[in-house]
């Protein structure tokens, strides 16, 4: 199965996951904009208020666009220029924290790879919410393994490619 990224993929991942954040900046805004507009404070307070609000609720948006939606980071063009054939690549690791959106489209690029999936996800340590949504929509690469942050199941040598490239969002 290979997932097909939509359109600013990245962008909504970060709105979705982590909403929380997104809805109380917006609420405490709104209270300092009323609290500044009750006590006739200066029209300079409040558009540095909302300044500093977009710039701390948008940066992340842009900077996630550029890093997950326009960079090629999901398209794997960026590793090409290091590897000479795809079909030399016989075994690759892929480590996540329960979030994969990359072992799928990995298969894709390299077909004749095995690929071992290693998830580092521990329900008791990683409380927060995000990464919480985000295992519930994530899908689970055939026969993932769960693993503890201190221990790769793994010989020394025995891989041609290892990526940790993003636990979540």
């Amino acid at each position: 199965m290979v997932t097909n990224r939509k359109k600013f993929q990245g962008v909504l991942n970060i709105l979705s996951f982590n909403r929380h954040f997104y809805i109380i900046g917006l609420l405490v805004l709104a209270i300092a904009l009323t609290v500044i507009l009750l006590l006739k404070l200066p029209t300079i307070i409040i558009w540095i208020t909302i300044s500093a609000f977009v710039y701390g609720l948008v940066t992340p948006l842009l900077v996630s666009a550029y890093v997950y939606d326009f960079s090629g980071y999901y398209s794997f063009k960026w590793l090409q220029p290091h590897i000479n054939d795809n079909a030399s690549v016989k075994k690759i690791v892929n480590i996540n924290a329960g979030f994969d959106e990359t072992s799928f489209i990995l298969q894709t690029k390299f077909p004749t790879s095995e690929i071992k999936v290693f998830d580092f996800y521990n329900k008791k340590q990683h409380t927060e919410p995000a990464i919480v949504r985000a295992r519930n929509v994530s899908l689970t690469y055939p026969n993932t393994q769960q693993i503890t942050t201190n221990k790769i199941p793994l010989k020394d040598h025995s891989t041609d490619l290892v990526f940790l490239l993003s636990a979540a969002h």
